[in-house]
């Protein structure tokens, strides 16, 4: 399949995070679901021995439309090769795509862990200042952000787009999960990181 094609086969539709408010998409916009297709939510939770009796309440809500004027689907955009070193309060590494196609962004979702403290995604221009599109140095695990926007941001085919995170895996960050601080690499747990822009966006 093309690249397009590995978004829209059993895609990411949203993601919820501590502290996000409701998604809401400006008039005629929306993400398709097919009436063939299931919604699969996965659900990551925090185990203690205070919490084993403990019931699920989570839930989900949603609205629905025949149809929209622009199809949204979620990019993750984002990169697993970073490798944050033990001890350094302000670690920063990045990815720049050029997307094969252009794109209109609607909103970002910026996700890392309990280690990061900054982001920003931009596109570069050689000639004037780069465009911010979205941006932060004072990311919060426990207060995460997602960015939607009152009219979308058109990025043109090539164009470079950067999108960058900053970690604290000092022993001065009150979130530290090691004492001392070890070298921190990709994954799934709170104690791994990640640096993800979950990226609205149509085509």
């Amino acid at each position: 399949g093309t690249f397009i094609d590995s978004f829209s086969e059993g895609g990411m539709l949203s993601g919820w995070a501590p502290g996000m408010s409701p998604v809401r998409f400006p008039e005629g916009a929306g993400l398709l679901v097919r009436a063939d297709e299931y919604i699969v939510m996965q659900m990551h939770y925090y185990q203690s021995p205070d919490n084993e009796q403990e019931s699920d309440q989570s839930g989900y809500m949603f609205t629905t439309t025949d149809s929209v004027e622009h199809t949204i689907q979620m990019l993750p955009l984002g990169f697993q090769g970073f490798n944050i070193p033990a001890g350094d309060p302000a670690y920063v590494d990045g990815v720049e795509f050029n997307l094969p196609f252009g794109i209109k962004i609607w909103g970002v979702f910026p996700h890392m862990h309990v280690l990061g403290s900054g982001y920003s995604m931009t596109l570069p221009d050689e000639d004037e200042d780069d465009q911010c599109i979205v941006s932060s140095d004072g990311y919060d695990f426990n207060n995460q952000v997602s960015y939607i926007f009152d009219e979308p941001i058109e990025v043109e085919k090539d164009s470079p787009l950067r999108w960058a995170c900053r970690w604290d895996n000092s022993s001065n960050n009150p979130y530290q999960m090691f004492e001392p601080p070890q070298n921190i690499g990709y994954g799934e747990r709170t104690d791994e990181e990640m640096c993800y822009a979950f990226t609205l966006a149509s085509f």
